[in-house]
Formats: C-alpha cells, sequence, structure tokens
C-alpha cells in the first residue's frame, strides 16, 4: 500500500513544509509587511494537506477518529483552498483586477460556509462543489488571461517574469480541467494536478521572492 503512495506523500510532504517556512517567515517579519507570503504560506499548507490526505497510508498512523475523517478533509479543504489563492493574487493586483477578484472572493465565502456544513451537517459533502468550481474556472480564466498579455499584466500589478507565466499557464490548464471534470464527466488524474501545482509554487516563490 505504501509503495502506491510514495510520490503522493513526498509531494504532499513538500507543500506542507514550504508553506510552514514561509508562514514562519512571515511570523518573523510582521504580517503586516509581509501578507502575500501569509497567503502563499496557507496555500501550500492547505494544498499539501489536502494531498497528505488522498493517502491513506498517513491517516493510518492518526488516531481512529482522524482516520474515519480523511474523506471530510479532502472535501473541506477542496472548499477552502481557492480562499488564500484569491488572497495572494489580490496583494499583487490593482484597479479593476483588484476589483474583479475581490468579488469573486466575496461570492466564494458562502459558497465555502455552505460547503463547510454539507461536510459537517449532510450526507452529501459536495452538494456546493459545482458553485466553487465555476468560481475558480473564472478566477483561473481572469488570471491566465491578465497574464498572457504582458500590457494587460502591466496595468494591473501583476508581476510578469518567464518563470512565473509559465508556472500560472501550466496550472491554469490543469485547474481547468480539473474543475470542469466534475460538469462534464471526465477522468480524474491525481498525479497532473500536484505536479502542475508544484510548477506554480515554484513559480510563486519566485514572485514573491
Amino acid at each position: 500500500m505504501l509503495r502506491d503512495q510514495v510520490g503522493t506523500i513526498m509531494l504532499g510532504t513538500v507543500f506542507l513544509f514550504v508553506g510552514l517556512v514561509a508562514s514562519g517567515l512571515s511570523a518573523i517579519r510582521g504580517p503586516r509587511k509581509d501578507r502575500i507570503l501569509i497567503w502563499f504560506g496557507l496555500l501550500n499548507v492547505m494544498w499539501g494537506a489536502r494531498i497528505l490526505a488522498y493517502a491513506p497510508a498517513v491517516f493510518s498512523v492518526l488516531p481512529p477518529f482522524f482516520r474515519a475523517s480523511r474523506i471530510d478533509v479532502i472535501a473541506i479543504l477542496s472548499y477552502l483552498t481557492v480562499i488564500p489563492g484569491l488572497l495572494f493574487f489580490l496583494e499583487m493586483s490593482r484597479g479593476a483586477l483588484r476589483r474583479l477578484l475581490q468579488f469573486l472572493l466575496i461570492a466564494e465565502l458562502p459558497v465555502c460556509t455552505a460547503g463547510v456544513w454539507a461536510v459537517l451537517f449532510t450526507e452529501s459533502p459536495y452538494r456546493f462543489i459545482h458553485f466553487s468550481n465555476a468560481l475558480v474556472i473564472l478566477f483561473v480564466l481572469l488570471v491566465v488571461l491578465v497574464v498572457s498579455i504582458p500590457a494587460v499584466a502591466k496595468k494591473f500589478g501583476i508581476p510578469r517574469h518567464r518563470i512565473s507565466t509559465l508556472g500560472f499557464l501550466v496550472v491554469g490548464v490543469t485547474a481547468l480541467y480539473a474543475n470542469l471534470r466534475g460538469f462534464f464527466g471526465l477522468p480524474e488524474n491525481r498525479v497532473l494536478e500536484p505536479l502542475a501545482f508544484a510548477v506554480l509554487i515554484c513559480s510563486l516563490g519566485y514572485v514573491v521572492a
């Protein structure tokens, strides 16, 4: 069982470690000075925890209560992970793009709240996931469009480098596939999404630095 989950555990651990380091650095430097580092760290922590939750071997070493909640953890993080992503890009943007991202964030908050409620108190944990997926698709399309056009990226304050552009485009295509999968019944690929996110994290880390 462990042999089949080594890759997942390694990726999840790396993301979790990067997130904890970024959060620690932000705490040392002061949250008002480095809010983008806070959201970068939280995004990594939540994504790393979600990947680790896909590995039953990780939960097998936890107390029985936590083992039984593995599926619920995946569902809750599926709703919540987009929040630090939106906050990260809010810190980098300005003008009309910033207002659009604020609108998406305001729209996402009640969906996440309803989703967490569904996980905790109903037998249909993913009943609101399509609403969240639709907002994520809009978010990804918006960011990819802005990053792909140098003049637009400069206008709205998004740092544009070859590394960051590659990361945004790779994860944009992957995120679109992952979120459209629920609407069209496409096959799930649990390896492609984490690898694409690894490319994004490297590019975001470059931007943060």
